[in-house]
């Protein structure tokens, strides 16, 4: 970001040696209610007002209007002694695509309802001034201890074999015969179901679909092939190269 458009107002007030210290992307969903109000960060010197120490630049990934929830301002807040809300002095700018909000890092604002039907995405990129070689980080909202690793929320994907076992102890019914056996008048054309399949780095949602293509080599390079398929899914979308064990026969046909 370093030419990015703002920066000559970023330089003006932090300092040409100034630091991109946190950056990312938060949504406001739909349905999504007004935050409370609140500063990012507080006086460093809670006795005498001072300079800013960082800044907030917010980008937004669509338009903003009233109905999608843009962030509104409390003016002046971020001077000491003057954080409390005032609602005369609110103001939320209803900017384009791509426009930059650059605000003190101190200053009050909360996202407001969203009562569109679209999702509104925004950068946030804050930035810092140097002051004796250390810049300013905030160990509070950003502390490694508040949030999770993606893979804390993300069930990972368990081994072929292991995988084969839970299905069968969720469907007693295929305990009869192997994977293999049951899909095997499963023919191009056939109504089947594809489970589920997320874990980290692999979405696919699976359904009921219908089969388009059976992968099944011959010679040498068959022993061992699992048998995939390809699939059309009913309420649209294709995939490909699904493997026999996620796919069974549509009782519903």
């Amino acid at each position: 970001t370093k030419k990015a458009a703002w920066m000559p107002i970023i330089h003006k007030i932090l300092g040409e040696d100034a630091l991109l210290v946190h950056k990312g992307c938060f949504l406001s969903l739909p349905g999504s209610e007004t935050q409370v109000y609140h500063q990012d960060g507080l006086h460093l010197n809670k006795k005498v007002h001072k300079p800013c120490h960082a800044v907030n630049v917010f980008i937004p990934l669509i338009d903003y209007d009233m109905s999608n929830g843009p962030t509104e301002f409390c003016l002046g807040t971020h001077y000491l002694g003057r954080e409390n809300f005032v609602k005369e002095m609110v103001y939320t700018p209803c900017v384009t695509a791509g426009t930059p909000i650059i605000f003190d890092y101190r200053l009050g604002h909360r996202g407001l309802r969203n009562v569109s039907e679209d999702t509104r995405p925004v950068v946030y990129l804050t930035y810092s001034a140097v002051k004796s070689g250390k810049e300013f980080r905030d160990e509070v909202n950003f502390s490694r201890k508040r949030y999770k690793k993606l893979g804390d929320f993300v069930e990972r994907k368990l081994p072929r074999g292991e995988r084969l076992k839970k299905r069968r102890k969720m469907n007693p019914a295929s305990a009869a015969g192997s994977t293999q056996e049951q899909n095997a008048c499963i023919d191009i054309g056939s109504v089947v179901v594809v489970e589920s399949r997320m874990w980290p780095g692999f979405n696919k949602p699976g359904g009921v679909g219908r089969v388009t293509k059976i992968h099944v080599p011959e010679g040498p390079e068959a022993e061992g092939f699992v048998k995939k398929y390809d699939i059309t899914y009913v309420l649209g979308g294709k995939e490909e190269m699904v493997e026999e064990e996620y796919v069974s026969l549509s009782t519903d046909e």
